[in-house]
């Protein structure tokens, strides 16, 4: 695909690729009119290339981007830069001192879901939880890469995306925390290929927000899940895989924000279709909730529960009418 957008564009040429498999890169360098390297290494030596393109295991990201800044070339990689934290900010200050461009893919970012989220963000008011699921069962697991954790990587270093999406949205992480899993309950990857991997991170934005990450795959990750939810003080955006919905707004109603429904409903309950549920607040056992509902209130809340998309159970305004 990468190479395809470089070759549509009258700026740039292919000029040669290496790769793993020698038979396998020729048979798809040889229909593109592409050459041929033996290895990244002469790659990166020709004078001919301008910018090189990194997209192969994780694991060996961080050397050839050295190698290549090195050599005074452009660099496109794709996450992560290095599945180490410290290799990878040394490459980012030898990009800066070389003054070469380095550019690390991101293109979760560009897509659809990403942009939905973000665009209906602000309609959950102040977001302060967000769960966010990747659960892909494999029967039996393949013998891939993908597969071996000392090519992956970390499960939330390798599949890096789930959290700069995170990151995006809310910011700076403040606290992290997480638990990983292999084939079964062993904190320690096997040598080798491992059959399933589950990981769990909790992480608190400076922002706010609380999140938790359920990252897993394997032949013990019996249910496939891809879903995201973020919940605010006005509502909550759930995605289930490429579907995206608001959910209902519940409305707990004090004496003292009973003016803020309008703004709500016609800011947006009205624009999104969603059923606004007026909750009127009261006090049970030792559970006090300060000033009791108004007459002038609870004459509002009926005026409200006459509206399209609102919600109201009348039947607790008449009870606290009659001193409930």
């Amino acid at each position: 695909m990468r190479i395809e957008a470089f070759k549509a564009d009258e700026r740039s040429e292919v000029v040669a690729i290496a790769g793993k498999t020698p038979e396998q890169t020729l048979l798809f360098a040889q229909p593109r009119g592409i050459a041929v390297s033996q290895n990244w290494q002469l790659l990166i030596e020709r004078d001919d290339v301008d910018l090189i393109g990194i997209c192969h295991v994780n694991a060996g990201h961080g050397e050839v981007v050295r190698a290549a800044l090195m050599a005074g070339k452009s660099v496109v990689v794709e996450y992560p830069l290095s599945l180490s934290p410290t290799d990878a900010t040394e490459l980012i200050a030898l990009a800066q001192r070389q003054r070469s461009l380095l550019h690390i893919e991101h293109i979760e970012l560009l897509g659809g879901l990403h942009q939905a989220m973000q665009a209906h963000l602000p309609d959950v008011g102040t977001p302060s939880y967000v769960r966010y699921c990747t659960a892909a069962p494999r029967n039996p697991a393949p013998e891939k890469w993908t597969y071996d954790a000392a090519v992956f990587g970390f499960p939330l270093a390798g599949a890096l995306s789930r959290m700069h999406r995170l990151t995006h949205l809310f910011g700076p992480v403040h606290q992290v925390s997480s638990h990983v899993q292999y084939d079964g309950v062993s904190p320690e990857p096997p040598m080798g290929y491992f059959k399933n991997c589950r990981c769990v991170a909790h992480l608190r934005f400076y922002s706010g927000v609380v999140a938790e990450v359920l990252y897993a795959k394997g032949e013990q990750t019996w249910r496939s899940q891809r879903w995201m939810e973020v919940v605010g003080d006005h509502g909550a955006l759930v995605f289930d895989g490429n579907e995206g919905t608001l959910t209902d707004i519940l409305f707990t109603v004090f004496e003292q924000n009973v003016d803020e429904i309008a703004a709500i409903y016609e800011n947006i309950c009205l624009p999104h279709n969603l059923v606004l549920i007026l909750n009127p607040v009261f006090e049970y056992n030792e559970v006090k909730t300060g000033e009791k509902l108004s007459a002038a209130t609870l004459k509002a809340l009926r005026y409200w529960g006459k509206k399209k998309w609102v919600y109201l159970n009348n039947a607790f305004i008449t009870l606290r009418q009659d001193g409930g």
